[in-house]
């Protein structure tokens, strides 16, 4: 039989031997088809940096409050702070003896003068000075509703700066 073709597609029969059936043409592609993917990662990309620029800024429009990394500290709330007081580092650490609290400040007057200031506030409150140790200047001090807490205030004055090493345990 004549224009017969091969199971596989591939010949043709002309009556006297199998012939290759021409290939059909290939339909051409759109050169532009890597256009899409190439505008929609443009888009994705604009909106990652655009919303990392806005979520930067924000961040240190916050930071560059007076104050906002002061806020930070872990110790608790009705613990005294010497006004004007920055906060340098803050540390917590959990053990078998329960929970300390450690926190730097360096606050901009004399150590004497944050000396009498913390000398007054952990007297009063639920605060209570268990013993000072002039010498070293180092205040004792205890949580007077759970005498469990207690820790202490170590000053170290230099100039018209102190800085306030304060050790808290719960």
């Amino acid at each position: 039989m004549i224009n017969q073709l091969s199971p596989d597609g591939c010949w043709r029969w002309d009556g006297l031997r199998w012939q290759p059936v021409p290939a059909l043409p290939q339909p051409r592609r759109s050169r532009k088809r890597w256009l899409v993917p190439l505008v929609i990662g443009l888009a994705v990309l604009g909106l990652l940096i655009g919303g990392g620029t806005w979520g930067a800024v924000t961040l240190a429009n916050k930071v560059s409050q007076p104050g906002f990394l002061d806020s930070l500290t872990p110790l608790p709330k009705d613990f005294p702070q010497y006004p004007g007081a920055h906060l340098q580092s803050a540390n917590t650490n959990y053990g078998s003896g329960g929970k300390q609290v450690r926190v730097i400040l360096e606050a901009p007057a004399p150590d004497a003068e944050v000396t009498a200031f913390y000398q007054e506030k952990l007297n009063s409150g639920d605060w209570e000075v268990t013993a000072t140790d002039v010498a070293t200047g180092v205040i004792y001090f205890r949580r007077v509703s759970h005498p469990a807490s207690h820790g202490q205030v170590a000053l170290f004055g230099h100039g018209e700066q102190t800085r306030i090493e304060i050790q808290v345990n719960f």
